[in-house]
């Protein structure tokens, strides 16, 4: 064992010795004051266990002091010291403590009930250890405390009744375990000085509890990806305090404009920075009550529902909004102009609607903007030139009736990563200032009608891993520039009218995983090297004055008169 590990352990020992004020049986007589535990390394104190393998030889994994009469009260800055501490076992004592923290260990086995008997505790926190089993119905017994961290274990069974009878908890924190079973409808009232209630991510069900109305002191309900289902109380506005309300991924209903009774109370929340209601079976209109909501808000997230209608003009209400994530809905109607008053918004997702007209350029304002999603909708006009302006990162746009040329404005902006403009009607060349885009991996300008010869400056976007030309009209020949691409995966160049011989870079391009030069007009010999020897991971098909290559190509020999490869 290193020094430095048995100097922290035989340190976290000591000072769990040093409070305990009576010790009957002298079990705690460690490091050689009587008893027997003459050992100078805490691996032969009685009721100590070392790990015997690995990282844990020579460190404290366990301690039990079962039955052992013993008196005082507990650190957590002691016990939280043992970081190899995998079992604990301090039942049929007589301790006490004001907090327990043995968060982010390697604990074992279930909780023990034993906890139960620590009554004069506050705060209790087994956060991210291996814990299984259920929450033993002896933490009922601790009515002083006001801290309960359980999360991120594999806690199963329900949540015990007793732990909403603990009437001075403010914080009960069960996210990321496998809890089932439903929150009684009573419960949440019983603690008026909660105000966060963290229970997301396990496997609850039933209605959200009418009772969380009547906890005055609420700001954090986080409730996300659970089973729960039914309406959203309307009540919760009555809840003026609240911050954040997660209730996405779950099975929540609204069929009807009284199922959004909720969003009209909401508005009531002065405070509110985050409502989160996405991946949910919501339906209906968006109610227009929506641009009420607090002007603190800064996460909007509704996506992947079914709710209908137009998103109202006045969202430029919500002046600090951050993130704008309505997709995967059935919205209709134009985005709203207004949308350019949200000076903060960074991230703006609308993909997967229906929404029609065009891209307001007023979307140029936002200097913040790093991602613009709008895919599959049906949305017509230019791509405005304004968004220039924006230090965009991923701007995708799939799947819509654009028309007009790639904005030369757009080309410049260097932060993008992400490009992606398939499925349009795009017209004119793709510009030199494309070069610019020095952060490029992606882009995907396919099934356009776009023209012109590949632009030379394509090389210059030095970590360009996949792009995407197919289904255009480009025409000349590959650029040798494209050679420089040396992080290049995937070139998709198929569906054109490019010409010449097939480059010689592309035979020693080492990364080239995908490469589809089919139905171009390509003549002369295919390559045998590298990617030219795997027939699945490249076509040429289509291209009738092509010879040679492998033999699964099924193409005539080459003559010895035309038949070099371009770059020879």
């Amino acid at each position: 064992m290193g020094s430095a590990g048995a100097d922290t352990d035989h340190r976290a020992l000591m000072q769990f010795r040093s409070l305990i004020t009576d010790d009957p049986h002298g079990a705690l007589a460690w490091g050689g004051d009587g008893g027997g535990n003459t050992s100078a390394t805490p691996c032969g104190w009685r009721g100590v266990t070392c790990g015997a393998r690995g990282r844990r030889r020579g460190r404290v994994t366990a301690l039990d002091l079962r039955g052992l009469g013993l008196s005082g009260s507990i650190a957590p800055s002691s016990l939280a010291g043992l970081t190899y501490l995998r079992r604990l076992d301090l039942a049929e004592n007589r301790l006490t403590g004001g907090t327990l923290s043995l968060a982010h260990n390697n604990l074992t086995g279930t909780i023990p009930a034993s906890l139960g008997n620590l009554t004069s505790l506050t705060d209790l926190s087994l956060t991210s250890n291996n814990l299984v089993g259920a929450i033993p119905d002896s933490l009922g017994n601790l009515q002083s405390l006001t801290g309960l961290y359980l999360n991120l274990n594999m806690l199963q069974g329900s949540i015990p009744p007793v732990v909403f009878n603990l009437s001075s908890l403010q914080e009960l924190v069960l996210q990321f375990n496998n809890l089932t079973g439903t929150l009684p409808s009573d419960a949440i009232g019983k603690l008026p000085s909660l105000w966060l209630l963290a229970v997301d991510s396990n496997q609850l069900h039933g209605a959200i509890p009418v009772s969380l109305c009547n906890a005055s002191k609420l700001e954090f309900i986080q409730m996300t990806k659970n089973s729960f289902s039914g309406v959203i109380p309307p009540c919760l506005g009555a809840r003026k305090d609240l911050r954040a309300l997660t209730l996405d991924a779950n099975r929540l209903e609204a069929n009807v404009d009284a199922d959004w009774r909720f969003m009209d109370s909401l508005t009531n929340c002065s405070n509110l920075k985050v409502l989160g209601l996405s991946g949910n079976k919501l339906g209906g209109v968006l109610p227009a009550s929506i641009v009420n909501l607090s002007t603190t808000l800064e996460l909007l997230g509704l996506w992947g529902n079914m709710i209908s209608g137009h998103i109202p003009q006045d969202i430029g209400n919500l002046v600090n909004l951050r993130d704008f994530e309505m997709q995967q809905n059935n919205f209709t109607g134009t985005i709203p102009a207004s949308l350019g008053r949200l000076y903060k918004l960074s991230k703006l997702y609308l993909h997967g609607n229906r929404l029609s007209g065009q891209i307001p350029p007023t979307i140029g304002n936002l200097t913040f903007l790093s991602s613009l999603i709008l895919d599959n909708n049906t949305l017509t006009g230019p791509i405005p030139s304004s968004l220039g302006i924006c230090p965009l990162e991923m701007l995708s746009l799939d799947n819509n009736r654009l028309t007009g040329p790639i904005p030369k404005q757009v080309l410049l902006i260097s932060t993008l990563f992400y490009v992606s403009f398939p499925g349009n009607m795009l017209t004119g060349s793709l510009a030199l200032e494309i070069g610019h885009m020095i952060n490029l991996q992606t882009l995907d300008v396919s099934r356009n009608r776009l023209t012109g010869e590949i632009p030379v400056s394509l090389g210059d976007c030095q970590i360009l891993q996949n792009c995407i030309l197919k289904g255009n009209i480009f025409q000349g020949k590959i650029p040798d520039s494209i050679g420089k691409l040396k992080g290049l995966l995937h070139l998709d160049l198929s569906r054109n009218n490019l010409s010449g011989r097939i480059p010689k870079f592309l035979s020693t391009m080492n990364g080239l995983e995908q490469l589809n030069l089919s139905y171009n007009n390509f003549e002369g010999e295919v390559p045998e090297s590298r990617i030219f020897l795997n027939a699945s991971a490249f076509s040429v098909e289509g291209n009738t004055d092509l010879c040679g290559g492998i033999a699964q190509l099924n193409l005539p020999p080459c003559s010895n008169r035309g038949s070099t490869i371009e770059g020879n």
